[in-house]
C-alpha cells in the first residue's frame, strides 16, 4: 500500500541517498519528521502520525487500508516505545503489540486488532465485516485475531459476516442480532435483486448512501424496487447514513418498536 510517506530507510533502499537528496530539493519529497518523507498528495492524517513519532493505527489505519469505519474525529496513533503523555487534541496513542513495523501506517491486522481491543462490538464488527467483504482478510485470519484479543471480545464473532456492504448496514443487522431477532443480509429477491436486510418474514431494510441512491435515475429505480416489495406484502424501510449515525438513537427506537408491533412477522403473498 503507498501512503505517500516513506522512511529515510525505505527510501534509500528504493532509490538511493542521492536521488533521494535530488527528490527533496526539487520538491517532490517533502521532510515531515525525524527519518520521514512524503510526497504533496500525502494524507494528513499519516503524515501526523510520523510527526508525532509513531504510525497510524487502529481505526485510522483501517480507514487508509480501505476499510468502513464509523465517523469519528479521532486520530488514532501507535506507538513503538510508551504513548506520550501529552498528545494533541483528539488523537487517541495505543502501544504497538508488534514491534518492528517501519511502515507509516500499521499492517491490516494489526490495525484491526487494535479495533477489537480497544473499542465496543459494534465497532469492531463493522471493521471486520468489511474487510471479510472486501476479501482483505480471511474468515480463518479474522478468527484468529479475535481470538489472540482478551476473551471479552470474543463474542463479536457471533455476529460477524462479510456479507455487509457497509457499515451502515452492520450497524443496522447487529441491532436486531443481539436483541435474537432473525435478521438476514444481502437477500435476494425475485424481481427486485438484492435487499440490505430482511428481518423476520417481511421487513425490508434499505441503507441508503448518497453515492448509490442519489440522482434522478437511481431515486426511480428504489422507488420501482419498493413497489414490488409492497406490492407482495413486505414493508419497506429506507435508512440514510444520517439516521443510521447521527441520529441512531431515534432510529434505533423505531426499529424496535417496529418489530414489537410485530410488523416483520407476517409471510409475503408470495409465500403464502
Amino acid at each position: 500500500m503507498d501512503t505517500g510517506v516513506w522512511s529515510w530507510s525505505e527510501l534509500v533502499a528504493e532509490i538511493g541517498r542521492v536521488a533521494l537528496r535530488r527528490q527533496v530539493a526539487a520538491g517532490r519529497l517533502v521532510r515531515v519528521g525525524h527519518g520521514w518523507y512524503a510526497a504533496p498528495t500525502a494524507a494528513q492524517a499519516v503524515i501526523s502520525a510520523v510527526r508525532l513519532g509513531g504510525h497510524l493505527g487502529c481505526l485510522s489505519g483501517c480507514a487508509v487500508h480501505g476499510l468502513w469505519v464509523p465517523p469519528e474525529p479521532g486520530l488514532h496513533v501507535t506507538f513503538n516505545r510508551r504513548v506520550p503523555a501529552v498528545l494533541p487534541p483528539l488523537t487517541v496513542g495505543h502501544h504497538a503489540r508488534e514491534l518492528g513495523c517501519e511502515a507509516a501506517v500499521r499492517p491490516l491486522l494489526e490495525c484491526l486488532a487494535e479495533v477489537v481491543r480497544h473499542h465496543d462490538i459494534e465497532t469492531a464488527l463493522i471493521v471486520l465485516d468489511s474487510a471479510l467483504n472486501q476479501r482483505l482478510v480471511t474468515e480463518a485470519e479474522a478468527v484468529h485475531l479475535v481470538r489472540s484479543c482478551p476473551k471479552a471480545t470474543h463474542r463479536v464473532l457471533r455476529y460477524v459476516d462479510g456479507r455487509a456492504d457497509s457499515g451502515t448496514e452492520t450497524r443496522v443487522r447487529y441491532l436486531f442480532q443481539r436483541r435474537g431477532i432473525p435478521v438476514e443480509p444481502q437477500v435476494r429477491v425475485r424481481g427486485v435483486g438484492r435487499v440490505d436486510l430482511l428481518v423476520g418474514r417481511s421487513l425490508m431494510i434499505e441503507c441508503d448512501s448518497r453515492q448509490h441512491h442519489t440522482g434522478e435515475e437511481n431515486y426511480s429505480r428504489d422507488r420501482a424496487r419498493d413497489l414490488v416489495l409492497v406490492q407482495d406484502g413486505n414493508r419497506v424501510v429506507r435508512l440514510t447514513f444520517q439516521q443510521v449515525f447521527h441520529q441512531w438513537p431515534q432510529t434505533s427506537a423505531a426499529l424496535i418498536r417496529f418489530t414489537r408491533a410485530g410488523l416483520h412477522r407476517p409471510l409475503p403473498l408470495s409465500a403464502k
